[in-house]
């Protein structure tokens, strides 16, 4: 007969996950999604899984958890932000075998936020104009970034055409606004057509009426 007196056991083979497609660097418009992606390999076939993580533009050396982001690919929440611009992301991809562990660590990816929805204002003559002197022009306006400034029109063309600056509101901040603009009218007789344009922190100015 055969005395078995012990047994030994041998440790799966194990080593650092193989990264073949890094995460990709890319634009997003403001309020939309972006996704990242990586793709891994392993060697002996050991259990994979990842967390992404992530640096603020502000701090690009200090890497935080994504809650929940533990798959291969990594989708932005849906309301990014202009202040989301130039964020990075990168994923741990970590293989498991028994109780052994190995990673490896992406190349980061760079989120580039656009804006380059326009603004809307309206605008409204609030006092009787009478020659040689000014108006005032109530106006609103929205945006979704931010507003910069709110301009104020006239024209003495119904259809708009050949439009001078009268009078603008400046150092506007948020994504809404409203207030009044002087406007200052030439001192002669005619029919004045007046409108406001806004334009907003990324540069954007609303079309004309």
């Amino acid at each position: 007969y055969i005395s078995v007196t012990g047994v030994q056991t041998c440790a799966l083979p194990i080593s650092a996950p193989t990264i073949s497609t890094q995460p990709s660097s890319g634009s997003v418009e403001h309020g939309s999604t972006r996704t990242f992606s990586v793709t891994a390999t392993t060697t002996y076939s050991e259990t994979v899984s990842y967390q992404w993580q992530k640096a603020e533009s502000t701090a690009t050396s200090t890497w935080t958890d994504i809650s929940g982001a533990t798959s291969s690919s990594y989708t932005t929440g849906a309301t990014v932000k202009s202040t989301d611009n130039g964020d990075l992301y990168r994923v741990v991809v970590t293989t498991t075998a028994d109780s052994a562990t190995a990673t490896t660590t992406s190349s980061s990816a760079t989120l580039t936020v656009t804006d380059t929805t326009k603004p809307t204002s309206s605008g409204s003559i609030t006092a009787t104009y009478t020659t040689g002197t000014s108006v005032s022009v109530s106006y609103t306006a929205t945006d979704a970034v931010g507003l910069s400034s709110v301009a104020a029109y006239y024209s003495t063309s119904a259809t708009l055409s050949s439009p001078t600056s009268c009078g603008s509101a400046t150092g506007l901040s948020g994504t809404s606004a409203s207030g009044t603009i002087t406007c200052t009218i030439p001192a002669s007789d005619a029919t004045y057509y007046i409108y406001t344009r806004a334009t907003d922190s990324s540069s954007n100015i609303e079309d004309a009426p």
